[in-house]
């Protein structure tokens, strides 16, 4: 950007201003001068030929068409006033520059006096080459300043401190009465004045038509209104209400098109007054400041738009349930494959007696993924020790598994702030867990996080645990010993109860449970009698002991299995997350509203092995975790342009392990 051109665009902006004061001042202006002191830029203002730059005449032909070119003058850089304050004068400099206030001394002389615009540069020719191009005139709306506020409030703030501002320049008030607090009176000021500048757009026939005495059309909108122009000169109901007792904007409200920016800020104000009530209370809300046209489409719309009314009543993801895991379907070893949780604190006493105080215990519940099979551990705390204690114990009573299976590290109860706060402890490490195990030959496997329906197996063995722990339960104090046998007692009935509905068929009297594969029958059936076995050959009796246990895993096989087959929630197949949705991460506790929730992009997803997206990793202001997407929402915004990305390389999958 050259001088002359950046003194040609102050050029422009100068007639922009002169021509707005004209139209605003009350008087007619019949002759105005305009002064300059760049003649090449005079020079491109009186010219009629295009000098060949796109930016030049585009700015010649708007200064052309606000004035005539015969009132521009020239005046001399030393003479010219504005480039007093161009140059950096202070505010005291100002105040003894007798130019600043008064001009040069000429300008008070006849214009015949006044020094001629010498050394033009008419007749020079200015080489270029002219481009000619096809530009459309975009024309701004006059509501456009109102698009620019999303609330009500700050809108009529501005706009009322915009008109006092005037005011005062205008009576030349100081400038402290305009920083004075606003008065009602200038607020509704203000809105009236952005209802009648609404209603001049929505209804402008309307309203020429009853200016001049008439009524309106009967297909107008506002028949039924039967409309009038106050003398405010807003366009207003006039209804049926004229004998009525209400105030007078009551009975004769102002009328706004519901598909205008200012309906929409009126209909966000009310909806945030009713502390975003729903349809009825906004409605009547919006009823107290005006008559909407098409109103209830577009409070509707709005209800259905707002982030915080989606938060409040939005529903979580939900996928149709996955298919099996191989570990819950193929058949191996009793306790082979393992789900492990942890169920308490639970209150036990070392001994009874006076002075003995109450510890915490915890109970390890050891699931075999294949027979359901309960194994019960007495743990006394949380720490690795504990846990390695525990597991040595179950090893060494049901053999040692393959594979282990259990929640997330941190995540056991989280609703239960006091195993929350035990969970923190740093004795608990899971590393040395399962870097021990490793060595074993045991692979450790954790669920995703906030996920315990991945863990449906080991969860529903817990919650049968503690229904028969509380019904059993009998003496307000249980020693550690007392504790132990209970469980033995827990765990016996825990694998006696049967794999399949039980029918009621005579020939369907002995029904397969976890108990069979462990020691062949229900841990709860009645003794057997001794059979004599001597006179039986040994493999022959092996044999006889595999045909049964083949008996077991038929039975198994054809009964249990049908009954895993059907699903019995989350029955229907929905859309997956993608990378770049937006969702909300719901607090499993429950003790934040849903207001508060924190919000946050995918830039991971998690398939399952059917395909299907099972968790994601969020990025949100505060980090980035992993959550199954039960635990999210997806936001509806901007959904299908941010939906899928434009590579599918980008996009990282891991397979989704549900339990």
């Amino acid at each position: 950007m050259t001088i002359p051109r950046l003194e040609l665009r102050a050029a422009y902006l100068a007639i922009r201003l002169l021509h707005s004061i004209c139209s605003e001042l009350p008087m007619r202006i019949e002759n105005f001068v305009a002064w300059t002191d760049s003649r090449i830029a005079l020079h491109w203002i009186r010219s009629t030929e295009p000098t060949g730059n796109s930016l030049v005449d585009g700015y010649v032909q708007q200064i052309q068409e606000l004035a005539p070119i015969d009132i521009w003058r020239h005046v001399p850089s030393a003479q010219n006033p504005a480039d007093v304050a161009s140059r950096g004068a202070s505010v005291p400099q100002l105040l003894e520059h007798d130019m600043w206030f008064t001009g040069p001394p000429w300008l008070s002389n006849p214009p015949e006096a006044w020094p001629s615009t010498h050394g033009s540069l008419d007749g020079v020719a200015l080489g270029g080459q002219a481009v000619c191009l096809h530009v459309a005139a975009q024309e701004v709306p006059a509501d456009d300043y109102i698009t620019r506020f999303s609330d009500l409030g700050r809108l009529l703030r501005f706009l009322a401190r915009l008109r006092r501002w005037i005011r005062c320049k205008l009576h030349r008030r100081p400038t402290p009465a305009v920083l004075s607090p606003m008065t009602y009176a200038e607020l509704n000021g203000a809105f009236k004045a952005c209802v009648r500048l609404s209603q001049s757009q929505s209804f402008e026939r309307e309203i020429t038509i009853l200016r001049v005495g008439l009524a309106v059309p009967v297909r107008s909108l506002l028949a039924s209104l039967d409309p009038f122009i106050c003398s405010d000169g807003l366009l207003r109901v006039g209804g049926r209400l004229h004998q009525s007792q209400l105030a007078f904007d009551r009975k004769h409200p102002p009328i706004v098109d519901g598909s205008n920016a200012l309906a929409a800020l009126i209909i966000g104000w009310a909806h945030l007054q009713t502390l975003h009530g729903g349809f009825r209370a906004t409605y009547v809300q919006v009823l107290q400041r005006v008559w909407l046209i098409n109103g209830k489409r577009a409070i509707r719309r709005h209800i259905h738009h707002c982030v915080i009314c989606i938060a409040s009543r939005a529903r979580p993801m939900a996928q149709i349930v996955a298919p099996l895991p191989s570990q819950r379907v193929t058949p191996c070893r009793a306790f082979a494959r393992t789900g492990l949780d942890y169920a308490g604190p639970f209150q036990v006493w070392s001994s009874r007696g006076r002075g003995v105080r109450a510890t915490k215990a915890w109970v390890a519940v050891f699931v075999c993924m294949t027979t359901k099979a309960v194994h019960l551990e007495l743990a006394g705390d949380l720490s690795t020790a504990s846990l390695l204690g525990a597991l040595m114990r179950f090893s060494g009573r049901r053999g040692r598994p393959s594979e282990i299976w259990s929640d997330n590290a941190t995540h056991f109860h989280r609703a239960d702030l006091e195993i929350r706060e035990a969970l923190n402890n740093p004795r608990l490490n899971w590393t040395t867990v399962s870097d021990r195990l490793t060595e074993q030959g045991i692979k450790w496997s954790f669920i995703p996080p906030s996920a315990p329906h991945f863990g449906g197996l080991w969860e529903a063995a817990v919650k049968s645990f503690k229904a028969h722990l509380k019904r059993t339960l009998g003496p307000p104090r249980v020693t550690f010993e007392e504790m132990s046998t209970l469980l033995v007692s827990i765990e016996a009935v825990l694998n006696s109860r049967p794999l399949c509905p039980v029918t009621n068929e005579a020939d369907d009297l002995h029904v397969l449970t976890p108990g069979h594969f462990l020691v062949g029958t229900p841990l709860l059936a009645l003794p057997e009698q001794d059979v004599d076995i001597g006179a039986i050959d040994h493999l022959h009796h092996w044999q006889l002991i595999q045909a049964l246990r083949a008996v077991f895993w038929k039975k198994w096989s054809r009964e249990y299995l049908n009954t895993l087959q059907q699903r019995n929630k989350w029955t229907r197949r929905s859309n997956s997350l993608a990378l770049g949705d937006m969702v909300l991460l719901m607090d499993p506790s429950l003790l934040r509203p849903s207001g508060r929730w924190p919000l946050g992009r995918v830039i991971e997803v998690h398939q399952g092995r059917d395909g299907l997206v099972r968790s994601a990793v969020i990025k949100t202001a505060h980090g980035v975790y992993t959550r199954p997407i039960v635990r999210l929402v997806l936001l509806p915004i901007n959904a299908e342009a941010a939906r899928r990305p434009d590579h599918d390389d980008d996009v990282h999958l891991h397979g989704g392990r549900p339990v």
